[in-house]
């Protein structure tokens, strides 16, 4: 009786065992489509282990292959391990190109913002010489005597030169009082253009923090 039970144990040992080798091998020459990148990152580590699955995944088919010579349909074996061989060559394919688009988009977003640096600081430059080159004169006291002429000192006047009559005197101070009038304006519009120049400047320094990637 004890015999003929242990009988019955061993054929259900070597079917659990059987099953349980078959399990391993699948998990062992199971072949995985690689992940598609979807970010730079991603793209980056599939490009340096790219080399490491399609090593891989030849090995595992090889092995898939020498078991077909084990079974009965040798020929649709291999062609199974064949179309799955292309498969796994289209999942890379798709993986890479998107790798590449990745790092194409990135290139991208590299060379416009090196551009707009440049933009920035060309229109900082230009703001800098538009400030030098504007130098406001003090204001001066409309009844200040006018200062002394450049270059050689004129001669005095002759004792018997005819002194400026009172109308002349009105019109003279009269141009005198609208060309600083215009001095005056100018010198606000220039200020007000000089100001604007440094509002879009801090506009542009804030878009580009905020567009900056965390």
């Amino acid at each position: 009786m004890k015999e003929n039970n242990k009988l019955r144990i061993v054929p259900q040992v070597l079917s659990g065992f059987f099953l349980v080798w078959t399990l391993c091998v699948r998990s062992v020459f199971a072949l995985e489509a690689p992940v598609v990148p979807s970010n730079l990152a991603e793209a980056e580590a599939f490009t340096q282990m790219k080399s490491m699955l399609e090593s891989q995944a030849e090995e595992k088919l090889q092995a898939k292959e020498t078991q077909c010579y084990q079974k009965t349909l040798i020929s649709n074996c291999l062609r199974a391990v064949e179309k799955e061989r292309s498969q796994f060559k289209r999942d890379m394919k798709i993986a890479d190109n998107a790798a590449s688009e990745l790092f194409r988009v990135e290139r991208v977003r590299q060379k416009e913002e090196r551009k707009r640096e440049r933009d920035a600081l060309e229109e900082e430059k230009a703001s800098r010489a538009d400030t030098k080159a504007y130098q406001p004169k003090p204001e001066r006291s409309p009844d200040a005597a006018p200062p002394p002429p450049k270059g050689k000192p004129l001669r005095e006047a002759p004792a018997d030169t005819p002194a400026i009559s009172a109308d002349q005197q009105a019109e003279n101070k009269r141009i005198f009082e609208e060309k600083q009038k215009e001095s005056v304006r100018m010198r606000a519009e220039n200020a007000k253009r000089i100001a604007e120049q440094e509002e879009r400047r801090q506009r542009y320094k804030a878009d580009q923090e905020a567009n900056r990637p965390k």
